[in-house]
């Protein structure tokens, strides 16, 4: 599991900015590294040719590759992976069933994505009858890895769903997220201050956390409040 720590506010508006960079993906190198049986270079592969990285865009070649290395390596990314063509019907048939297939399989080995889609899957009641305390549970799973997309829908649930209304659960949710720094987080702490305590001194704070590193959102409700 992972905790959440605060850390001390630094400068004059407690704003620390950080960038990553990633390392640009080599499709010539990374099919040689495939074709020797590399699942994660399969896995890298079918993502240039998902997003065009490299190549030319091809659904079909990034779900050939995806599905090699989920079916013979078990790969659980490209599971996930996998498991979003066949329910948007990318690359493949559209198999609403399949794709639940695939988001188990990878949610049972402990991959967060697809705990967090599985989440979503049962939330929304995507292709059969809702059911919100399974939902609640695999986006549980996910959040505790520290997925900040299962962290904050968990926040948003406990603040706005009336019967698991739950405040100070949203509040402890949206902390999680915001002290690692999720843009969304940050934004969505914020907005809590606002809708539960009417304190738009506290949210101004976290906004500003946010606008700085480029949340639109974020911006924006500053220039409301400011104006």
């Amino acid at each position: 599991k992972v905790s959440f720590t605060m850390t001390a506010e630094t400068g004059q508006n407690g704003v620390s900015i950080k960038w990553t960079y990633e390392r640009p993906l080599n499709p010539t190198k990374l099919k040689e590294a495939a074709n020797k049986g590399d699942a994660k270079a399969m896995w890298d592969l079918g993502n240039c040719y998902f997003y065009g990285k490299g190549v030319t865009k091809n659904y079909t070649e990034a779900v050939k590759w995806w599905e090699k290395a989920d079916r013979v390596y078990r790969n659980t990314d490209a599971s996930c992976n996998m498991a979003f063509c066949y329910f948007n019907g990318v690359g493949v048939t559209k198999n609403i069933v399949r794709a639940r297939q695939k988001w188990y399989s990878a949610a049972a080995k402990g991959n967060y994505v697809a705990q967090y889609n599985l989440g979503i899957y049962y939330y929304y009641g995507k292709g059969e009858k809702e059911n919100i305390p399974q939902a609640i549970k695999y986006f549980k799973s996910s959040a505790e890895q520290g997925y900040t997309r299962a962290i904050n829908f968990l926040g948003w649930h406990y603040l706005t769903e009336g019967p698991y209304q739950n405040f100070a659960e949203a509040k402890l949710w949206f902390e999680a997220s915001a002290y690692m720094d999720d843009l969304d987080g940050l934004f969505s702490l914020g907005q809590y201050y606002i809708i539960q305590d009417g304190d738009f001194s506290t949210a101004c704070k976290w906004f500003r956390k946010a606008a700085v590193q480029g949340h639109k959102d974020a911006q924006s409700s500053l220039v409301q409040i400011y104006g």
